[in-house]
């Protein structure tokens, strides 16, 4: 007998934005007509960016439905794997990661390290996987006003 799989489904925006909400929306409409149970959870992550690291990281499948104004075909599919989720995740076990938000085509990201000096912030984003096919780095070392 197979091991069941948890299978989640995500839906982010912010529903105060027009079509931005489109994702929590659709995870409303979607419970609406389906139960959970112990392998299919939904999730209204609304605007909760890096919080949802837990959830993201807690599920063997992951369903995000989001929308993104990109230059390209309407409908298309965009994946990123868990183990590239799960690289970031551990530095904000570890208080040093406030947010983290990588382009479609991942060859951008930003990071928002606290806690750790300048030598520290060098370190980690070179250590990060994609970091050979970043076309730009650039770091800033910022203080907190409040």
């Amino acid at each position: 007998m197979s091991e069941k799989k948890q299978v989640t489904v995500l839906g982010i925006g912010n529903i105060l934005m027009g079509d931005e909400g489109f994702g929590a929306h659709f995870v409303r409409w979607l419970s609406r007509r389906y139960r959970e149970t112990d392998d299919f959870r939904m999730v209204d992550g609304g605007t909760l960016g890096y919080k949802l690291l837990d959830i993201i990281c807690g599920c063997d499948h992951l369903i995000v439905v989001d929308v993104l104004k990109l230059d390209d075909t309407p409908g298309s599919i965009y994946r990123f794997s868990k183990k590239e989720m799960e690289y970031v995740n551990h530095w904000k076990d570890e208080n040093i990661l406030e947010s983290f938000f990588i382009s479609v085509s991942k060859k951008e990201a930003v990071l928002i390290l606290q806690n750790i000096d300048e030598s520290k912030t060098k370190e980690l984003i070179e250590s990060l996987p994609y970091y050979p096919y970043m076309e730009r780095i650039a770091y800033y070392n910022l203080k907190k006003q409040f």
